[in-house]
C-alpha cells in the first residue's frame, strides 16, 4: 500500500494497522524525499502528493486531520508516463506540472529519505 508508506496511517486505518505509523513524508521532515518514477503513480495519489508540494499538507490514511510538512521532494520521472497523464482527475494539469517537471523541486530541506 504505497499511500500508507508515503503518508503514514492511523491506528486501525485498515486490517493490520495495530498502531499509528509515520510515512516517508514525515520521516523526511525538514529534509529531502526522493521519489522514483512518479509518472507511474495512480492519479489519485499524484493529487495527494500535489497537496504536499503546494500548501505543504497531507493526511495519514484513516485520519481526517491535515498534517503540515516541510520537505523537499525530488523526483525521477519517465516523460512518456507523464505525457499520458489522463484528464480523469480535476487537477490532472496541476499534477502534470508539479510532478512531471524536474525544475520544480518542491519544498526546502537538508536531510534525505528514499522511497
Amino acid at each position: 500500500m504505497l499511500e500508507s508508506e508515503l503518508f503514514g496511517h492511523a491506528e486501525g486505518a485498515f486490517t493490520g494497522a495495530t498502531k499509528a505509523k509515520k510515512g516517508y513524508l514525515e520521516e523526511a521532515q525538514e529534509g529531502t524525499l526522493f521519489l522514483d518514477e512518479v509518472g507511474e503513480m495512480p492519479i489519485d495519489l499524484k493529487a495527494k502528493l500535489l497537496r504536499v508540494l503546494e500548501p505543504g499538507e497531507f493526511y495519514r490514511v484513516g485520519e481526517s486531520r491535515a498534517r503540515r510538512v516541510n520537505v523537499r521532494v525530488t523526483r525521477l520521472f519517465a516523460s512518456p508516463a507523464c505525457a499520458s497523464l489522463e484528464r480523469e482527475h480535476p487537477r490532472a494539469e496541476e499534477c502534470r506540472r508539479a510532478l512531471c517537471h524536474p525544475e520544480r523541486p518542491g519544498r526546502a530541506g537538508s536531510r534525505h529519505a528514499a522511497l
